[in-house]
């Protein structure tokens, strides 16, 4: 978590299937201690393979097969299908997959919730986002 001495770490408590999603725990080197956090990855998310908060710690952006954003302290889920990259507290940039071979760069305010393309087509496709 930005600005403290916890890590957030995720994993699943037995198996790897829907019965037993992917769980996230916090674990604080002051304490030594883990800690459950009010959260797991949707039913049918079974890959976490990049977790990045928000430069406040507000929000956490978890990814995988696709991308969630949820607010960090109470669990709630902001927004699904959205992974990327932090701009500032509320603002990720995302590519997003709309179709075979067809993308878009957008904009996503996790506050309100609002998508606004960014790049679209052809021009897209072949971008690369970068932290």
């Amino acid at each position: 978590m930005p600005n403290t001495q916890t890590f957030v770490v995720n994993g699943t408590m037995r198996e790897n299937t829907s019965d037993f999603p992917e769980s996230f725990l916090s674990y604080d080197l002051d304490t030594s201690e883990f800690k459950v956090l009010p959260f797991v990855a949707p039913d049918d998310f079974l890959v976490v393979s990049s977790l990045r908060f928000s430069p406040d710690g507000k929000y956490l952006a978890y990814s995988g097969e696709r991308g969630v954003v949820v607010e960090f302290a109470t669990g709630v889920t902001i927004q699904e299908s959205v992974g990327g990259y932090w701009v500032d507290n509320q603002t990720l940039i995302s590519k997003q997959q709309v179709g075979e071979r067809q993308y878009r760069i957008v904009s996503v305010d996790v506050v309100s919730g609002q998508v606004t393309t960014l790049v679209d087509g052809e021009a897209a496709a072949g971008m690369l986002l970068f932290p």
